[in-house]
């Protein structure tokens, strides 16, 4: 009885979910590659565990005053001093940094998932509709975010959930923008015109086909607004119309160390200095992204 001769692994043709593995991975290695985005990814990770980690991270309750201390010089026992309040300062910027991560994921998450879900259906859907939506994008656009936040919380009270709302009318039309055209440019293509002539729904069609299609670039744009999202909380926090004391926020250490500025530079160095890193942190890791995962980049370079 003759026996099948072994078929070696290399010969056997390659699954889509194995290929997006494999460009996954080659991706994440030319990021590592690219010494901005390794700069990036550390201190994007920093931010995330020392926001999650922060009650074993420090011995000190945000919320305890201690008075007789109050604007004590950095030292080993306060490595940011303390503040008006005798506070210590390093503990309440670790603090700060868990609301700004709550702020992020939740506002850039529905931010994405609005804009992804309207701008699939502007650029799928019929032209009447798509014109409508254009026009609500480039009419939420068309105002500058502090100006909307100022405008928004006139009308409410400060809180976590108006800063997520103003952040989420901002960004959504942009999101929605580059959804709405890459749907335009992947709905008359062979391979959704094929699914399309063998009877599949449009909800099929948009979820399966489309949707896997359309996502990356939307996650490289949401990884460059969470810096976007922390800065309107901070300089919302620093009007005073953002989170409110005690709250610890990076902001609303920022407005403590303007008014005691003449008496010690650290809180306001304390405050300023997360959102210096965030910003450039995120900002180098979404550039690498764009870099790494998208295809015609990377055979530009």
């Amino acid at each position: 009885m003759a026996v099948a001769p072994d078929v070696p692994s290399s010969s056997l043709p390659e699954t889509p979910a194995a290929r997006r593995a494999r460009a996954f991975w080659q991706g994440l290695k030319e990021l590592t590659r690219n010494p901005f985005g390794a700069v990036g990814l550390v201190i994007v990770v920093l931010f995330f565990l020392s926001a999650l980690f922060a009650p074993y991270l420090t011995p000190y309750d945000p919320y305890a005053l201690d008075v007789p201390s109050r604007l004590a010089r950095p030292s080993f026992e306060h490595l940011l001093g303390t503040d008006q309040l005798g506070r210590d300062t390093f503990t309440r910027v670790l603090y700060g940094g868990r609301i700004a991560m709550q702020l992020a994921l939740v506002a850039v998450t529905a931010a994405l998932v609005i804009g992804l879900v309207l701008g699939m259906i502007a650029g799928y859907g019929p032209r009447w509709l798509d014109s409508i939506l254009i026009l609500v994008f480039d009419t939420l656009r068309s105002f500058p975010t502090i100006i909307m936040g100022l405008a928004i919380v006139a009308v409410t009270q400060p809180s976590l959930t108006v800063i997520m709302v103003i952040f989420v009318l901002h960004a959504a039309p942009a999101f929605g923008r580059i959804a709405r055209t890459q749907t335009m440019a992947l709905k008359n293509t062979e391979f959704i015109l094929a699914e399309k002539s063998l009877g599949a729904r449009t909800p099929l069609v948009l979820t399966r086909h489309m949707m896997p299609n359309v996502l990356g670039p939307l996650l490289i744009l949401a990884a460059m607004d969470v810096p976007v999202v922390v800065t309107v909380e901070a300089g919302l926090s620093f009007l005073g119309l953002g989170i409110q004391p005690p709250t610890a926020s990076w902001g609303g250490i920022l407005k403590e160390g303007y008014s005691v500025l003449r008496e010690t530079p650290w809180l306001v160095i304390a405050g300023g200095m997360p959102l210096v890193l965030t910003t450039l942190g995120f900002t180098f890791l979404g550039e690498a992204l764009r870099d790494s995962f998208d295809p015609k980049l990377r055979e530009a370079r």
